[in-house]
């Protein structure tokens, strides 16, 4: 099977990876609560440590998702880890936005910037592609699995 050379490389690239978040996180949150200054720090590095642990849970779940998927990767399972993958982007990007709006400075330039309250970042944007791509990705196996019943059936 090609792809086992592959499956081979993320197995040890992604751990490294999830080793290196937890790293940043264990490191970065406690010199985080020493800089508190007022309520907007406060939010700050509570969105800052929950971008962390969502791209554990998502590489988490990328992991799992290939792992799973020796035999046959139109599941129902991989339908749920998709959209849930999916679901973790949005909040990603509700993340960026809060940070947009309580800094007061757009992560990688101001697409869209009507105020304090409307601003689109290149962030957003960015972390959309992949937010929908996800749900394509979940629909497409759904529709797959939905024909291979259908076909299960006819024989």
């Amino acid at each position: 099977m090609k792809t086992k050379g592959a499956r081979f490389i993320l197995n040890i690239i992604i751990p490294i990876m999830i080793l290196m978040l937890m790293m940043v996180l264990i490191a970065a949150t406690p010199s985080g609560i020493l800089e508190i200054k007022n309520w907007k720090d406060t939010v700050l590095l509570i969105i800052q440590t929950l971008t962390i642990i969502i791209f554990i849970r998502m590489l988490v779940t990328i992991m799992v998702s290939i792992n799973s998927s020796e035999e046959y990767i139109f599941t129902q399972n991989n339908v749920k880890r998709f959209n849930r993958l999916g679901y973790m982007f949005l909040v990603l990007i509700l993340f960026d936005y809060v940070n947009c709006v309580i800094t007061g400075e757009v992560s990688a330039g101001a697409l869209i910037d009507c105020g304090s309250f409307f601003v689109i970042s290149g962030t957003m944007c960015i972390l959309m592609i992949p937010c929908l791509l996800c749900f394509l990705i979940a629909d497409s196996f759904q529709k797959a699995i939905n024909i291979k019943e259908e076909n299960d059936l006819t024989i």
